[in-house]
């Protein structure tokens, strides 16, 4: 079954297709760094640059199988989150805000080749 250990070491390793990025809602997306992996409590990855639509954000990248994972984590009611830049998840089944602010998205499950799996 896949899990977000298996989208962790994806993200890690950069194991998807790079060329045309896309967020959910369609803006290019292309990750500069994925950030340095955190083994402790708080979002999965520190310092990510990525840019959106040529845009430079630098933060914290989060990870879940499904993006409604965030509100299943109750990640909305920790404030160590509110510095996301990235939500990366396999299937985006809902978006996500940050104090008002649409978070981009990346849905991986078109990126990741069959075979890795």
């Amino acid at each position: 079954m896949l899990n977000e250990d298996f989208l962790k070491y994806v993200w890690r390793h950069r194991y998807f297709s790079t060329p045309n990025l896309q967020t959910v809602c369609g803006k290019k997306l292309h990750i500069e760094h994925p950030g340095l992996e955190n083994h402790t409590d708080g979002p999965d990855f520190s310092y990510a640059k990525i840019l959106v639509d040529n845009v430079q954000w630098v933060g914290n990248a989060e990870l879940h199988v499904k993006a409604s994972d965030w509100f299943k984590h109750k990640h909305q009611n920790d404030d160590a989150y509110n510095n996301v830049v990235l939500h990366v998840v396999y299937e985006a089944d809902s978006e996500l805000e940050i104090k008002g602010n649409l978070i981009p998205t990346l849905e991986l499950k078109n990126y990741i080749p069959e075979n890795l799996y």
